[in-house]
C-alpha cells in the first residue's frame, strides 16, 4: 500500500508540472500492448528511441521513461518523461512529459489510451497536445510473443494547427508477461510531406502486487 501511495505521489507531480509550466508534446512511440497491469501494480518502461533519420538529417534521439499504475483491473493512468536532442547538435536538449488513462475494452487484446503532453523549456514550442490511441494486440505465441498496432490521432491545441495520423507496429517478447517484457517498434507520422518514421526499443518491468 505504501508503495502504492508513492507511485501515485510521483504520478502527480509530474501531473502538476503539466499543468504549471510552459511549452510541444510527447513523441508519438508507444512501448506498450492492449495489456492493463491490474490494480495495484506498477510498470517501468525505460527506453531509447530515435525520429526522423534520413540521408540528411541524423534525426532526434529520445530517452525516458513511461511509467503506468493499475487503478484497477481495467483502467491504468501511465505517464511519460524524456529528454530529447538534435542528433549530432549541440545545446538541443529539451524535455517532453505526458500522462493519461488507460482503458481495457477486450483483456490483453484491445484497450483505448488518451495522454496529453507538451515540451519543457525554453524555445520549445508552447504547444498542449493530445494524441488518442487504440492498440490491437495480437498474440504469436501465447503469453511469449504478440505483435500490436497502434493508429492514433495527434492533435494540437492551438489556431491554425493541423493534426496527423500516425501509427505503430511494436513486438513485445517475454516469458511472463506479468513480470516483464522486451519490446521493439516501428512507427510513422504520416503528412504531406512524405512524413517521420520512428524507431525504438525498451524493456518493461512490472513492480508490486495485485491488490
Amino acid at each position: 500500500m505504501k508503495t502504492t501511495k508513492r507511485i501515485s505521489q510521483i504520478i502527480g507531480i509530474v501531473l502538476c508540472f503539466l499543468v504549471t509550466l510552459p511549452s510541444c508534446a510527447p513523441v508519438f512511440s508507444d512501448l506498450q500492448s492492449a495489456r492493463t497491469l491490474g490494480k495495484g501494480q506498477f510498470e517501468a518502461t525505460p527506453f531509447y528511441t530515435n525520429t526522423g533519420k534520413d540521408s540528411e538529417f541524423k534525426g532526434v534521439s529520445h530517452v525516458g521513461a513511461n511509467l503506468g499504475l493499475g487503478l484497477s483491473e481495467k483502467i491504468d493512468v501511465r505517464a511519460r518523461i524524456e529528454r530529447n536532442w538534435y542528433n549530432g547538435e549541440e545545446d538541443t536538449g529539451y524535455t517532453i512529459v505526458g500522462i493519461g488513462p488507460k482503458f481495457s475494452v477486450i483483456e490483453n487484446r484491445i484497450s483505448f489510451f488518451l495522454p496529453v503532453g507538451r515540451a519543457l523549456g525554453e524555445g520549445t514550442n508552447q504547444t498542449w497536445q493530445m494524441q488518442p490511441t487504440v492498440f490491437l494486440t495480437q498474440p504469436i505465441i501465447k503469453e511469449k510473443l504478440e505483435f500490436t498496432l497502434a493508429p492514433k490521432y495527434l492533435f494540437n491545441f492551438c489556431e491554425d494547427c493541423s493534426g496527423n495520423f500516425a501509427t505503430n507496429f511494436g513486438i513485445s517478447a517475454s516469458k511472463d508477461f506479468s513480470k516483464y517484457a522486451w519490446r521493439a517498434e516501428y512507427g510513422r507520422i504520416f503528412s504531406d510531406g512524405g512524413g517521420i518514421g520512428q524507431l525504438s526499443i525498451g524493456i518493461s518491468f512490472v513492480l508490486g502486487k495485485k491488490e
